[in-house]
């Protein structure tokens, strides 16, 4: 009863030796983690001549470029921060066969560097983002053969404080289930148009300045969506948003859409979206043209003025235009024509030089709720032919 316990009498227990602390030290604390390296490529005094010497040599690192000219493009396919150390503009990397960046790691940052290619028969884009999360900023991007930045396979980058100028196609290019957050560039001259998406694209685009291409200023076609907030888009040849083919169904919101060589906005082929609370005015044709079958966006507390025309909906085309004020234009503030159905609902149509809405050619809708007032030529147009396809319910004229 009163002898020793179990436990201290086992022989396994009493003759277990003891660890020392430099041995519990050596066999149980974590290895030290390790730091990101910095490397320095300079063509005369830097650990490495060149930009890919310094990519295949870096695990997880830190490269800083100097000033130079570097030939060959970059292949980041491992999480890297790529600098410029210096003015942007001498810190230029060169790529006439492959793009100068090829980037297919999870993540990475590219920052301050001038990304030029000039193989105008090479066929590929300046920089290139097939995978994961780069963040792409301060950087100038031109090409010579197509795109300046293209965004597929489900890639999230964030492009900011860009330059994106002079392409010979798309400044900007998703597509394939691209993704991505732009905001801050600069994204113009180029020649087709500032940002195009398609096919699955689905990018967030914000407080961006896109203007002076030679095509639209954004482009969403072929089953491409995307958020378009706080851009400030104008001067472009085609219009400032063209939406078209089914499928094709972007949110663009308190954009300023302006100055445009032709129209603002056009929706056609089957296109739709929403347009909230946009500024669209001063374009050299119609505010906003919806064309063709199937094409039917939603407009809503949108200011469209002191443009040509301000709404035209035509050969078929839909849309609902609810709450906008539509002013100030050179002609009629909503034309319905060539079967086009429209239905225009609780907008201040007013001070127009033609009619607030005229509806001919066998156009139709629902007129509803508007305040027509104060148009030069009168509040209400609607050809016989037009007549029975339109139903007028409490408007103010």
């Amino acid at each position: 009863m009163g002898g020793a316990s179990t436990q201290a009498s086992s022989p396994e227990v009493a003759t277990a030796p003891r660890q020392s602390s430099r041995e519990l030290d050596a066999t149980e604390a974590p290895a030290a983690k390790r730091e990101p390296q910095t490397h320095v490529v300079d063509p005369v005094a830097g650990d490495f001549a060149t930009i890919s010497e310094a990519i295949r040599a870096a695990p997880k690192d830190k490269i800083l470029v100097r000033p130079g000219w570097y030939r060959g493009g970059m292949v980041i396919d491992k999480p890297l921060e790529i600098i410029g150390d210096g003015n942007t503009e001498e810190i230029v990397v060169l790529s006439d066969g492959e793009s100068a960046i090829q980037f297919s790691a999870t993540a990475g940052h590219v920052s301050n560097m001038t990304l030029r290619h000039f193989n105008s028969e090479a066929k590929a884009h300046a920089v290139t983002i097939s995978e994961g999360r780069l963040k792409l900023t301060e950087c100038d991007i031109s090409n010579l053969s197509m795109s300046g930045v293209a965004i597929y396979d489900g890639a999230d980058p964030v492009l900011r404080g860009n330059r994106i100028h002079d392409n010979k196609e798309a400044g900007v290019y998703i597509y394939d289930n691209g993704l991505g957050v732009l905001e801050e560039n600069d994204i113009l001259d180029n020649g087709l148009s500032g940002v195009e998406v398609s096919t699955g694209g689905n990018p967030f685009v914000h407080n961006n300045r896109i203007n002076d291409n030679k095509g639209s200023g954004v482009k969403v076609r072929g089953g491409g969506k995307g958020m378009f907030e706080a851009n400030d888009i104008f001067a472009n040849d085609f219009a400032g948003v063209q939406i078209e083919d089914q499928g094709s169904d972007p949110t663009v919101r308190n954009n300023r859409i302006h100055d445009g060589k032709r129209g603002g906005v056009f929706v056609g082929q089957g296109g739709k979206g929403t347009f909230d609370n946009n500024n669209i005015f001063n374009n050299i044709l119609v505010g906003v043209e919806i064309r063709g079958e199937g094409s039917d966006p939603t407009l809503r507390n949108n200011r469209i003025h002191d443009g040509t025309g301000g709404v035209t909906v035509w050969q078929g085309g839909k849309g609902t235009l609810d709450d906008n004020e539509i002013v100030g234009n050179a002609y009629s503030g909503v034309a319905i024509i060539e079967g086009g159905d429209a239905t225009v609902r609780k907008n201040r149509i007013n001070k127009n030089e033609g009619w607030a809405v005229e509806v001919y050619e066998q156009g139709g809708g629902t007129v509803e709720g508007n305040d027509l007032r104060d148009n030069a030529r009168g509040a209400l147009n609607i050809s016989d032919d037009s007549e029975s396809k339109v139903i007028l319910k409490n408007n103010i004229t």
